[in-house]
């Protein structure tokens, strides 16, 4: 999705917030600012929570979800 440490920053500024729609949103405020250091990533991890694929998920996004983690590893 990004390239620098940077450019993530901005894209979860972008999406972060709540959201009625998502089961694994969350109410709270956002309190996420931008670094001001640049540090660009040179290997790159994934986590993923358990609890991403959970109950409530539909299962049209969790096919595509997982499909787009396969793509990612591939990067």
């Amino acid at each position: 999705m990004t390239k620098t440490v940077e450019d993530a920053g901005i894209l979860l500024k972008a999406i972060a917030g709540y959201d009625t729609h998502d089961a694994q949103s969350c109410p709270e405020a956002d309190t996420w600012q931008q670094p001001t250091y640049k540090n660009d990533v040179k290997k790159p991890k994934l986590a993923l929570p358990k609890e991403a694929l959970g109950e409530g998920l539909d299962p049209r996004i969790k096919t595509r979800f997982l499909e787009y983690i396969k793509k990612l590893k591939g990067l």
